[in-house]
């Protein structure tokens, strides 16, 4: 295997290294101790770092009891402080995840596989350095100063500027931009490391210490409910009837219409439950120009405690965002896409003033739906929190989303930035600000019972039951209705090109050899011998020294599809020019492609016959 010699050589290496001693940490989170960090660093003598990282916090659940997650993992840097790997592991009550990350010609393979074998998969840059080696740099002066790091807290890399700043005594502070800070001593010790605009922090305690205090994460506005068995998928339900039943009397008034959902008629007439009906709706902004005016509207546009609409930082961000406009559906839209393409999901930041979030947006569905709110309010668009219910392995959960008044009122997820028009979430209210949310949510907690009376499906076959993903070492998807296993030990991949999706299986992150299945729309549809005769054309012009090895046709579950093996010259750098040999397989199915192919070096490709032979009689397809 291509990795012996660098294993063989990393074995020897971390016998001979030296280890520093491991720092505890005391973890705040605005005031409260909430959990541990230790950090051990270990030098090796090939001038490679290695840093074990564990992580303890608690805190109150969505069950409203004591949760403790812990996190271990292992980093290996190079001589130049560059990510090499990440190994580690996720505990979360019984529930338990497999962090993997390699570094393979100049990308990161990262995946985390939870404990139902889903499996999430994405990649970064080599030359990230990961933010626990920042205080690496005080020592290191031959070390240039990173461009791009790899932050640990969430296993991203972005480009950030690094300074540091020297006290009179020695100490150094070394700034990430506006992410954090780390306080480090003359020998690299961390003396404090913090996350100003999230409200952590983190600092050093001599020895280990006890009581952690299970710490309450988002006011008590997120809890569970009953269990939930839906009879399909939650993207396959058009609409859904659903009862809202109070079990006790709590002092809250429900208020559950929208767009989306509205009530029945309740032949039972019980004055402790509601009949809803909810249906997919596609939303739109109306044409109402900024500020809006309303009499009705003003108390939507106002300032209250965690929403800072006038301070100096949710300005600025509103103007770069509002630019000249004066359209409040075109400005929303604006803000909706700064929500998508900036805010990150972080279970463990406590609430703060959404303009501390404003630089790091981040956090949870409560802490999106403050900053969308405060950047609307701010721009002269009415907004308001809506706390409902939606159903999370298999359990009814409660969640926030935000709803914004263009014309009229409109269902947003904040995390997403996209309009929430799915017949699943069902809306119990709506709040002014974050303290009236929470008091009702509190009063609800274990009061609200949601039962399912009807669920009308797009797709009533089979396949309208198929998840959409990584299970389990399997995908499948319910759009392109098929599903396909890979190989045992073998990694699993999906990527979205455009309006494409592509599966892909190797036996190791970077590998030669490779399964790829291709899902595509054939809006026309054209026959499929058609689209593979122009694809067999186009091998000359895209690959170099081509030879058409065989042509002929095999069978995939019911249905037989055309098939061609060539071989062409490998032009990559580094690749000596020696030859690939792909196996090519397409077929439609109403407007669905599919092109499933296999890969490997020509000087291997037989090695792998049984490999595709089985890959082949594992995929499954459902007719219409």
């Amino acid at each position: 295997m291509r990795w012996t010699p660098f294993l063989f050589l990393f074995s020897l290496t971390l016998s001979a290294g030296t280890f520093l001693n491991a720092q505890q940490f005391r973890e705040l989170r605005a005031g409260s101790d909430c959990g541990r960090l230790t950090l051990k660093y270990d030098r090796l003598a090939n001038g490679y770092m290695e840093c074990e990282l564990r992580e303890e916090r608690r805190f109150t659940n969505i069950e409203d009891r004591s949760t403790t997650w812990k996190r271990n993992l292992t980093l290996l840097v190079d001589s130049a402080l560059r990510v090499l790997s990440v190994n580690g592991r996720e505990y979360e009550g019984d529930k338990s995840r497999i962090i993997k990350g390699s570094c393979v010609d100049g990308v990161l393979y990262l995946s985390r596989e939870e404990s139902d074998g889903h499996v999430v998969s994405w990649r970064e840059d080599c030359s990230a350095v990961p933010d626990v080696f920042l205080p690496e740099l005080v020592i290191r002066a031959d070390i240039p100063t990173p461009r791009k790091l790899l932050f640990v807290r969430d296993l991203l890399s972005r480009n950030t500027t690094v300074r540091s700043q020297d006290d009179s005594d020695g100490t150094v502070h070394v700034f990430c931009g506006t992410e954090s800070e780390f306080v480090v001593s003359p020998k690299a010790e961390i003396l404090a490391w913090r996350m100003q605009e999230v409200g952590l922090a983190w600092e050093p305690v001599d020895a280990p210490v006890s009581g952690i205090e299970p710490c309450d994460m988002d006011c008590g506005v997120f809890w569970g409910g009953a269990q939930v068995i839906l009879p399909t998928e939650q993207d396959n339900i058009r609409s859904m009837n659903v009862r809202l039943t109070l079990t006790r009397d709590v002092g809250a008034r429900l208020v559950p219409e929208d767009q989306r959902q509205s009530i029945m008629d309740d032949p039972t007439g019980s004055a402790a439950s509601v009949n809803l009906h909810i249906t997919r709706v596609r939303q739109k902004h109306g044409d109402v120009s900024l500020p809006v005016l309303d009499e009705d509207m003003i108390a939507y546009e106002k300032e209250s405690p965690l929403l800072p609409v006038t301070s100096e930082e949710v300005r600025d961000r509103v103007t770069m965002l509002r630019l000249t406009d004066r359209n409040a559906g075109i400005v929303a839209a604006e803000i909706q896409h700064w929500m998508k393409t900036h805010f990150v999901i972080d279970d463990f930041v406590p609430v703060v003033a959404a303009d501390r979030l404003m630089r790091t947006p981040r956090g949870t569905a409560l802490h999106a739906a403050m900053l969308m709110v405060t950047l609307a309010r701010a721009a002269g668009i009415p907004a308001r929190f809506v706390l409902g219910m939606h159903p999370d392995q298999e359990r009814w959960r409660s969640t926030v989303w935000v709803e914004l008044w263009t014309g009229s009122w409109l269902s947003i997820d904040p995390v997403t930035g996209e309009f929430l028009d799915d017949a699943v979430h069902v809306k119990l209210l709506h709040a002014l600000d974050v303290a009236q949310l929470r008091e009702q949510a509190q009063r609800l907690q274990g009061a609200v019972r949601v039962d399912i009376l009807s669920v009308d499906a797009f797709d009533a076959s089979s396949a309208g039951d198929l998840r959409t993903g990584i299970f389990n070492g399997a995908y499948s998807d319910r759009i392109y209705k098929c599903t396909v296993s890979a190989p045992p030990g073998w990694s699993i991949e999906r990527r979205e090109l455009s309006t494409d999706t592509e599966v892909i299986m190797a036996p190791e992150a970077g590998a030669d050899v490779r399964f790829e299945m291709q899902l595509t729309r054939n809006p026309y549809p054209l026959a499929t011998s058609e689209v593979y005769d122009a694809k067999v054309r186009a091998l000359g012009i895209v690959l170099r020294d081509v030879e058409i090895l065989d042509k002929g046709e095999i069978r995939i579950g019911e249905r037989k599809a055309p098939t061609i093996l060539y071989s062409y010259r490998d032009s990559r750098a580094g690749s000596e020019n020696r030859r690939i040999t792909t196996a090519d397989c397409m077929f439609t199915i109403a407007d669905r492609g599919y092109l499933l192919r296999f890969t490997a070096p020509s000087d291997r490709f037989h090695e792998y016959e049984g490999v595709l032979q089985n890959i082949l009689q594992n995929v499954t397809l459902y007719e219409n």
